[in-house]
């Protein structure tokens, strides 16, 4: 696949990283090694690249935080045992008057100068934050990043293997909805009218299987990931019956 062609799969403002990716997705084929990103990219554009890999004929995977990771940086020709440029930091706050925010957390990474695209996701816990970053500046956040906001913190740096990565918790429970369309789903989970769905699905805030969909009719099918920017990640179940006027349960499950 030619650039021109790679690029027209990705939107205008995404060009200029799908440009690097071409470029290093080229270096990987033409030296038969793997190639690591340097940034942890939004779905919008990893999921798309590892639905091309084959047109591409490179191997493509994809690592964040988790399994549920929204940001994820990307290896192109990746081999075995080949080590990840990567470490997972802990953040433990030591304030117990108060509760930081996932704001807090962010702003306080980004006042080091470091961009977004430097770290994955950012996992609260009870007692912190949890997110991976790159082993080259790991030194450098370890070293400057001593408050979040007013409260006093501490940094421990773990090795990047799936035993360290934060525990996934779920809240389960049912919904019952009339179809499984996009927006009779998205009603029924904020609690609100398909008028207000809709709103929501139109405004960009919903994300099916990590990318941003308008398409208020479109189906969700048993096992899809469901975001609702602002509310939270679920996870779409199985159908569990059916009501007396005929409308469907589901079982949700939903990321805390």
């Amino acid at each position: 696949m030619d650039k021109q062609s790679f690029l027209a799969y990705f939107s205008g403002e995404l060009n200029t990283q799908a440009s690097l990716l071409y470029e290093k997705l080229h270096l990987s084929k033409r030296n038969n090694c793997p190639v690591f990103t340097s940034e942890f990219y939004i779905p919008e554009i990893w999921t798309k690249l590892l639905e091309m890999s084959k047109n591409l004929n490179v191997q493509i995977s994809s690592y964040g935080i988790s399994e549920i990771s929204e940001r994820r940086m990307l290896v192109f020709n990746p081999q075995e045992y080949v080590e990840l440029p990567l470490v997972i930091i802990k953040v433990i706050c030591s304030s117990n008057y108060k509760v930081n925010t996932h704001g807090d957390y962010l702003g306080a990474l980004m006042s080091l100068g470091i961009k977004r695209e430097k770290f994955s996701d950012l996992i609260l816990t009870d007692d912190g934050l949890v997110f991976a970053t790159f082993k080259d500046i790991a030194n450098y956040i370890i070293s400057n990043l001593n408050h979040i906001g007013s409260s006093p913190c501490t940094l421990e740096v773990l090795n990047y293997v799936e035993e360290n990565y934060p525990k996934v918790c779920f809240e389960e429970f049912k919904i019952l909805c009339s179809s499984t369309r996009l927006d009779s789903i998205v009603a029924c989970l904020l609690h609100s009218s398909r008028e207000n769905a809709v709103d929501s699905i139109n405004s960009g805030r919903i994300l099916l299987n990590y990318l941003t969909i308008k398409d208020k009719s479109a189906a969700v099918s048993l096992g899809s990931t469901l975001t609702i920017r602002g509310k939270g990640k679920y996870i779409i179940g199985e159908v569990a019956g059916t009501s007396s006027k005929g409308k469907t349960w589901i079982n949700i499950k939903k990321y805390i």
